[in-house]
């Protein structure tokens, strides 16, 4: 069975360029929750996991979380 996720896309509009801010701004949860996603390996950058917090999102990127 395939997990859920929920799928973001990074716009100029965001003005953010970590992923731990970017997660924790967009999904309305404190920063140290978006970290510990993204070092579970739940975060998906273009399809490939992340799991550095402090990785440089560009404009257009897709960002992908999965539920545990």
């Amino acid at each position: 069975m395939k997990k859920k996720s929920t799928i973001y896309i990074a716009l100029p509009s965001h003005n953010i360029k970590r992923l731990d801010l970017f997660l924790s701004e967009e999904r309305s949860i404190p920063r140290n929750q978006a970290i510990k996603d993204i070092e579970s390996g739940l975060v998906h950058v273009n399809a490939q996991i992340e799991r550095k917090k402090c990785k440089k999102i560009q404009d257009d990127d897709v960002i992908e979380i999965f539920e545990q």
